[in-house]
């Protein structure tokens, strides 16, 4: 795995092919690769290649970042509100 030389999402080019996308996301390539053929991920095939648009890829990622934390979210919080049990302590 190489070390992306890029600092923030505006220096990276319009379009990630599966090496440059290996880097960014820090896994090879061969998990990039696979990242790219699965459904929902925002790759483009051209001819034999498989492409990923930058503002994309941003989207998907900030996507996978929103469904994580909602996940973790505890059941008790409601909209960012602490919601009260619906059992009492006695």
């Amino acid at each position: 795995m190489k070390k992306s030389n890029y600092q923030s999402y505006e220096d990276l080019p319009l379009f990630l092919n599966a090496e440059l996308l290996a880097k960014v996301l820090g896994v090879g390539v061969s998990s990039a690769y696979e990242l790219m053929h699965e459904k929902g991920f925002p790759s483009v095939r051209i001819g034999k290649r498989f492409i990923v648009p930058r503002d994309d890829l941003k989207r998907w990622m900030d996507e996978q970042v929103a469904k994580k934390r909602a996940a973790e979210k505890p059941a008790a919080f409601i909209n960012n509100k602490f919601q009260l049990p619906l059992f009492r302590l006695v």
